[in-house]
């Protein structure tokens, strides 16, 4: 018997691949260094803040502002309506789920922040 034979029928040195590692070799992540680099597909950028001003239709941006209002519209669905203020330009922020708490705090706050996915920039 051949040492080569031998040892391609004794057990395998390589260990196999656990789930989590399967799906990490799948989106090409084999080293640790890829893993800490690596940007989701959707990565939205959410460290810069943008002026009310600057937001156009279908940005994605972070903006904060003074809350100058805030009221629970009711009807076919209740909506939590903010009216922000960051001193370039008011916008009003429309929050479909929202809890007693979150509206409470609204209410009071005097400063807030927020990602925009839709603008709707209110006439100065």
């Amino acid at each position: 018997m051949s040492p080569t034979s031998a040892a391609s029928n004794g057990p395998s040195s390589v260990k196999p691949l656990t789930g989590p590692q399967k799906a990490l070799h799948k989106l090409g992540l084999l080293r640790d260094i890829d893993l800490a680099l690596h940007l989701p597909l959707r990565y939205e950028d959410e460290t810069r803040l943008v002026k009310l001003r600057d937001v156009r239709e279908g940005d994605l941006a972070q903006v904060e502002g003074r809350v100058t209002h805030a009221e629970v519209k009711l009807g076919g669905q209740r909506q939590l309506l903010v009216t922000l203020d960051d001193g370039t330009a008011p916008a009003c922020c429309v929050f479909l789920a929202f809890t007693r708490r979150c509206k409470l705090r609204w209410r009071w706050a005097n400063r807030c922040g927020c990602g925009v996915r839709f603008a709707v920039v209110l006439p100065a």
